[in-house]
Order: structure tokens, then C-alpha cells, then sequence
């Protein structure tokens, strides 16, 4: 990817504040850093892309948002750079109140134009809200295509900042300055680009590319315009770029060196989680995306894996969660890293699969892994999904798995090759009574457990 020789001192430099840490700055290295959806609680998940916008300071750390969404509270000390948002349009409205569609805008709600080419970040909304109509019912379990709205102040005016006009810019060092991916880490959506989107402009598709729709009919690709990527080493190109062109989301990936694209002939797609992993066993990881998609109708997550090599056939699908098929889907890489286990719960009722590879997948005929049966071990079971969260996040063999569709029910656990080897893994875990007696763990009754 070509980087321009000529990269002068942006305009925004000199607006950046002099303060370069607390509310307003960015923390740079928060790849993987825990945090808590309430200050001052064990942390339950983890951020997914860096660097991260400090938006909140209280006695418990610092409120984050990662360039990935991911919000939550963290203890940190840094190394923080001073940040803001840039504007290329002065007329870009801010929001004087926050209200959710399709509630009726409140009386009292004023819309001013920012009238600057930059803005201090002031605060954000306390959680992910709306911007849009088909953003409403699309959150599935712990799956939110939504992001908070950021409050900014300019030299001439303040307000609610929409996350769609949302473009964060920081400090960056001179050695960095001709670098459009200078900090990026991991897993990176709209907001946090706004220096990088020239460059992964080129991965996009020439106009008028013919691609075929995953499962769905070839279609014309005309211009397109960057929504995410995944970035595996910090600072330098990404292994995926997420592009919506025309309304469907388009793919572009790097197999052992060459670019290949895929399209989703959907109304909506969001990259949830991804993993890199050599399932196949040739030491080239393949990358294993989740990708939220969404219609009128229905909303639901698909497992995608894209295989290192580009003479394979392209692509692994298998689904995990779907509110009109009423089920909710996780997964989890295998303590060697060669298999993918997933599970689906259905009302009450759980499925263990194994995703494994065939062993052919540089066949055209052949998708790269296979469904092979499961067997689960939960390990602990909770009333809410922040619960389950922190319980997994403290237990690398651990997944979070809806007990149920029909109400708020979870537990972690995990899936695995045998029924012996879930027994062993239950008895090597501290559990209660109560979980050990649940259905599932039935099989594994009359096991010595850990104390």
C-alpha cells in the first residue's frame, strides 16, 4: 500500500489541546485492556482495538472507549496523547439534547453547525445509543451495532456529536506522521480512521468489479466507502478492511500475500469478533470473523473463515445467532488452536459443534472446516450477562453460553473433542452443587471436583 512522500502538518495539529492526558485524550497500547461496565467493578470484557478515547474521570479510573467501540472503566496511567475531533464540513450539526429514535425530537431540541475544522471531546453518552431507525432491535445478546455519541465543544459552539460524523484525530509523533496507520491496533470502525481511510481507500474494489454475493447473486460494486478494519500489528496495514458499497458490505483480505474480496448482500454488517488462528495446521493463521447482519426483519451472526491460502475455495460459514430462529451463538478456539468450538442455545435447549478442519481445503469443492458433535461442561452459572462475563474473563477455558432464549439466564463453559475430556475439564474447575447437578453435567456426575 502506497503511503504519500508529502505529509504535511495537518491543520488540526495546532488546534490539539496542551493537556495531553484526562477527559478528551487518547490512551494508546489499550489492545486487550479489561475493563467494567460500572466504575469501580471487576472488569467483564475486554477492548478489542486501540488507541482509546478517555471520556469520563472518576475515582475508580478512567471511562474508555476503544477504537473498536468497546466502552468501559479501567485503571490506568497511561502513556495518554492529546486528541480531538477533526471536521472536513464547518456545517456539520451538533445536537443540543440526546433522544433515541423514533421517539419524537424534544421541544427544546436546537442543532447548530460546528463551524470549525476541529473539537474538544468533552464527555460521551453513558451508553451506545441509536442514530439511526434500523439500528433499533438489532442487538442480540451481548451484540450492539450501536456507539455512544460523543460531546464536543468547539471555539464557537457545543454539543452531541453523531458517531456517523464522528472523526478522531490525535497526537502523533513525527516519526509516525506519514504513517496513516500510526497507534491502530486490532479492530478499528469509522471514528477512529479518520487518518487512515485515503489509504484503505485502495483495498476497496475497482468501480464496476463484478463480485459474488455470499449467498446471493453476483452484483456490480461501484463506490464504496470504508467502515472498519482489523489491524494484527500496531501501526502497521491491516489484515481485513470492511467497506459499504452501495449498501452491501464488502470484505477485503490479504491470503498469503495477494488481495481477495467477498460480498454480503445485506442490509446491514458489523465485524463483532474476530481471532486468528491456524486451524488448517499449515502455519498460516487463518482469520475467523464474526459479522453481525441485519435486515428489516431479523437480525443474526454469522461465523466466517477466511482461509490463508487464495487458491482455497474462500470461505467457511456457519451460524451462531438469529432473533427470528430464536437462537443465541457463541465460540471459542481450542486449547491447541485447531478446532473451533461453538455453541447454540435454542429456548432451553443447547447444541455443541466442532468446527474442524477437513483436511482438503485447498479443494475448490471443499469449505475449509467441517461441523463435527460436542460435548459441553458449564462451569459456573449467573442471573446476568456481566456476571458471566467476569467469571470468563478471569478463566481462559472459559465461554459464555445463554442458558436459555426465553429469559436472562447464563453460564460459562466450554465445549470439547469427548465427554471425557468435558468431565475432566468440569473437575478441574470449582463449581457448586447446583451447577454440577444441571442436565448438561449429568454425564460427569460421580467425578472427583477441585475444592
Amino acid at each position: 500500500m502506497r503511503v504519500p512522500e508529502d505529509c504535511p502538518k495537518q491543520t488540526w495539529a495546532d488546534s490539539l489541546p496542551s493537556s495531553s492526558d484526562g477527559v478528551g485524550s487518547v490512551l494508546l497500547g489499550a489492545l486487550g485492556l479489561s475493563v467494567s461496565e460500572e466504575a469501580g467493578r471487576a472488569p467483564n470484557k475486554r477492548l478489542n482495538g486501540a488507541p482509546a478515547v478517555v471520556v469520563e474521570q472518576g475515582a475508580a479510573g478512567y471511562r474508555l472507549i476503544g477504537s473498536d467501540g468497546t466502552i468501559g472503566w479501567a485503571a490506568v496511567s497511561g502513556p495518554f496523547v492529546a486528541a480531538g475531533v477533526s471536521f472536513e464540513d464547518p456545517n456539520v450539526e451538533l445536537f443540543s439534547v440526546l433522544f433515541e429514535p423514533p421517539s419524537a425530537a424534544p421541544e427544546n431540541l436546537q442543532t447548530t453547525a460546528v463551524g470549525a475544522d476541529f473539537a474538544r471531546i468533552i464527555g460521551a453518552s453513558s451508553r451506545p445509543m441509536p442514530e439511526f431507525m434500523w439500528q433499533l432491535g438489532t442487538g442480540a445478546w451481548n451484540h450492539d451495532p450501536t456507539s455512544p455519541w460523543f460531546r464536543v465543544e468547539s471555539p464557537k459552539v457545543g454539543g452531541w456529536l453523531p458517531p456517523s460524523a464522528t472523526r478522531i484525530v490525535w497526537q502523533v509523533v513525527d516519526a509516525q506522521r506519514c504513517n496513516p496507520f500510526a497507534n491502530l491496533h486490532g479492530l478499528a470502525r469509522g471514528s477512529s480512521l479518520a487518518r487512515a481511510k485515503r489509504a484503505l481507500a485502495e483495498w476497496a474494489p475497482k468501480p464496476g468489479t463484478v463480485l459474488q454475493a455470499w449467498q446471493g447473486a453476483p452484483r456490480q460494486v461501484d463506490s464504496c466507502t470504508v467502515d472498519a478494519a482489523i489491524f494484527p500489528t500496531e501501526s502497521a496495514s491491516p489484515a481485513l478492511v470492511q467497506f459499504d458499497c452501495g449498501g452491501s458490505a464488502v470484505f477485503a483480505y490479504t491470503a498469503a500475500g495477494d488481495l481477495a474480496h467477498f460480498m454480503l448482500d445485506d442490509d446491514r454488517a458489523a465485524i463483532v469478533r474476530y481471532e486468528f488462528a491456524d486451524v488448517s495446521g499449515d502455519a498460516k493463521p487463518e482469520l475467523l470473523l464474526e459479522v453481525g447482519l441485519s435486515w428489516s426483519h431479523d437480525y443474526m451472526t454469522r461465523l466466517f473463515i477466511l482461509p490463508s491460502n487464495p487458491t482455497a475455495k474462500g470461505l467457511g460459514s456457519f451460524p451462531l445467532s438469529g432473533l427470528e430462529e430464536d437462537t443465541a451463538g457463541g465460540w471459542s478456539l481450542s486449547a491447541t488452536a485447531r478446532e473451533v468450538n461453538v455453541s447454540r442455545t435454542s429456548g432451553r435447549k443447547i447444541a455443541a459443534i466442532r468446527l474442524v478442519d477437513r483436511g482438503t481445503a485447498n479443494q475448490a469443492t471443499d469449505t475449509p472446516l467441517s461441523e463435527q458433535p460436542g460435548f459441553l461442561a458449564l462451569f459456573s452459572q449467573h442471573d446476568s450477562l456481566r456476571a458471566a462475563q467476569r467469571q470468563a474473563l478471569a478463566d481462559p477455558q472459559a465461554m459464555v453460553l445463554p442458558l436459555s432464549t426465553t429469559s436472562p439466564s447464563f453460564a460459562t463453559g466450554n465445549v470439547f473433542a469427548s465427554q471425557r475430556a468435558a468431565c475432566a475439564a468440569l473437575a478441574a474447575h470449582r463449581t457448586t452443587p447446583a451447577v454440577r447437578a444441571l442436565g448438561i453435567n449429568r454425564p460427569c456426575q460421580g467425578i472427583n471436583h477441585k475444592n
